[in-house]
């Protein structure tokens, strides 16, 4: 488990990784089915990942 500025980081760079997907859906010129499948992937790929995160920070309470 990530303690005090371990957890920070890990937060800054979630932050970070975001934005860098917001600009991506954003400034994409061209959206066809390559570019809509991929995004749908990184949207359903990151809820996966957070309600693994959710459900372990249940299990810690």
């Amino acid at each position: 488990m990530a303690r005090g500025g371990e957890w920070e980081t890990l937060k800054a760079d979630l932050k970070k990784a975001y934005q860098r997907m917001d600009k991506l859906f954003h400034e994409n010129p061209i959206w066809n089915e390559a570019a809509i499948g991929g995004a749908l992937s990184i949207v359903v790929h990151t809820a996966y990942h957070l309600g693994e995160i959710r459900q372990a920070l249940c299990v810690l309470r």
